[in-house]
């Protein structure tokens, strides 16, 4: 019987030259090879995009792995969100929305 997983998942953004780029990160209470469906949604002034990644990510006990990092141009006042679905084989072990909105 396995252990526990016990993800977090969180994003870092960083801004510059209106362009801002988004990182997803998660952490695990114990080693696991994940694969993940990560989806951006931007929209905002009669426009939208979305971009979506999938890959597998390696992670250590208790420490931050990087999932993806994608690039948005933010909408003032506009609306940004992240979808992450986190999946150890084939069973679904986290789905996470985070939001990525300008502040």
């Amino acid at each position: 019987m396995q252990a526990e997983i016990n993800l977090q998942a969180w994003l870092e953004s960083h801004a510059a030259n209106g362009v801002t780029m988004i990182a997803a990160y998660v952490s695990a209470a114990r080693e696991a090879d994940l694969q993940y469906d990560i989806r951006l949604r931007s929209s905002g002034q009669g426009s939208s995009s979305a971009v979506a990644q999938s890959g597998t990510v390696h992670v250590r006990q208790n420490q931050p792995s990087q999932v993806s990092s994608m690039a948005v141009t933010p909408v003032p006042g506009g609306k940004c969100e992240v979808g992450l679905t986190l999946r150890e084989g084939n069973v679904v072990v986290a789905r996470y929305t985070l939001d990525c909105s300008a502040k």
